[in-house]
């Protein structure tokens, strides 16, 4: 006997049929169908690349100005490693020696420059993977 559908009716095959049989049920109800009845059709490819193009271009100011802040980290850094490089000779710790002042203010004010540069970068960083999380769901 075969319950299918809500009737029972008497089947004739053996078990490698009836095996047979459930997995075109389950591939008919795993198949996405239109109200037509017709099978639904995914995106074709030239509309997904459209999509990807538009989030892109939506995502492209905040993409420039992020790369624009690791520039200026990247310069600040190697700025930093030039001062801390100038501030490693013993020579500059000897008595009256009068460039060991200003080139603590100049790290001092380097430092809270990347601080802040790296603040920056965190923060757009956060905005643009928000973003791109919230685009990628809106389709």
């Amino acid at each position: 006997l075969l319950v299918n559908q809500g009737r029972v009716t008497l089947f004739d095959g053996d078990l490698d049929s009836y095996q047979q049989l459930l997995q075109q049920q389950q591939r008919e109800v795993n198949t996405p169908t239109s109200s037509r009845g017709e099978t639904a059709k995914e995106p074709d490819r030239k509309e997904q690349r459209r999509q990807a193009a538009e989030i892109r271009q939506q995502l492209q100011p905040y993409t420039k100005k992020l790369q624009a802040v690791e520039k200026q980290i990247a310069t600040l850094q190697q700025h930093r490693q030039t001062l801390e490089a100038a501030l490693a000779d013993p020579a500059l710790y000897s008595s009256g020696n009068l460039q060991l002042q200003p080139l603590l203010l100049e790290k001092g004010k380097l430092d809270r420059q990347l601080e802040m540069a790296e603040g920056e970068w965190y923060e757009l960083s956060e905005s643009l993977d928000t973003l791109k999380l919230a685009l990628s769901q809106s389709d």
